[in-house]
């Protein structure tokens, strides 16, 4: 939990789109502002039509073979999250 000191957040949506650096596809974040203590959470939609959400929290780390991959044990991952997290 907070510990003190200033936590900051993002006055409003940032979208950011490119090409995924594993996949070559088009892709697109949307990051948003948080309430204090709330931590980064990735809202990934799993697939098959479920909406995860994943802590980026070192628990949720299920595989660090190349990149970081985060999942929530039901099947949804967010992969190369390290970028995004060591950028922000």
């Amino acid at each position: 939990m907070h510990s003190g000191g200033w936590q900051t957040t993002i006055d409003r949506d940032l979208v950011l789109t490119g090409i995924g650096v594993h996949s070559g596809k088009d892709v697109s974040i949307v990051l948003h502002p948080a309430e204090p203590d709330t931590g980064w959470i990735f809202v990934v939609n799993s697939g098959n039509g479920r909406i995860a959400r994943i802590p980026a929290d070192f628990r949720m780390v299920s595989n660090a073979t190349l990149c970081t991959v985060l999942s929530d044990g039901k099947g949804a991952v967010v992969a190369t999250v390290e970028h995004l997290l060591s950028a922000v």
